[in-house]
């Protein structure tokens, strides 16, 4: 019940940020920032967290799709990650890669050892299924023992506010 409820919670908060925006285009930043608020609160603020990345517009459709994403990361860098200890890091960088293709590159610092689950659950299930289709992009998650990384390609989005 509370997984369900803090995914309703993002789901919310996303609404939130794009009803701010008169339903238009939405900074890419403000949706991580949103998505890692509810988890990460004053740690965020305090260094722990790193946002790196041009300035990019996402649809309100992406910005929903990409809000829930993070608020999955963000659920297992708390429970199981980065997030679990007092010194671990979060890196996130977006950047255009080329051929239209933006890149959103989630890394974990300074965290328990990171063991591969033997099965994979829900949440990674709608990151490489869900969240890629909804981006039109891929999703690739790799539990490297110093930290988990989540790279996101997706179609460059086209501007328009």
């Amino acid at each position: 019940r509370n997984v369900f409820e803090g995914r309703l919670l993002a789901l919310s908060k996303s609404h939130s940020l794009i009803m701010e925006k008169n339903w238009k285009d939405v900074s890419l930043e403000a949706v991580v920032s949103t998505g890692l608020l509810p988890f990460l609160g004053e740690i965020a603020m305090s260094g722990r967290v790193l946002l790196e990345g041009e300035a990019i517009q996402l649809t309100p459709k992406l910005a929903l799709a990409l809000g829930m994403g993070i608020h999955e990361l963000a659920t297992n860098a708390v429970k199981y990650g980065a997030m679990k200890n007092d010194v671990g890091k979060i890196e996130i960088r977006w950047r255009d890669i080329g051929d239209n293709t933006l890149c959103i590159t989630w890394v974990e610092k300074d965290g328990p050892a990171v063991v591969p689950p033997s099965s994979k659950g829900f949440g990674t299930l709608l990151l490489e299924r869900g969240l890629a289709h909804e981006l039109d992009g891929a999703v690739k998650i790799v539990h490297d023992p110093a930290g988990l990384i989540c790279e996101i390609r997706m179609p460059l989005p086209e501007m328009t506010s």
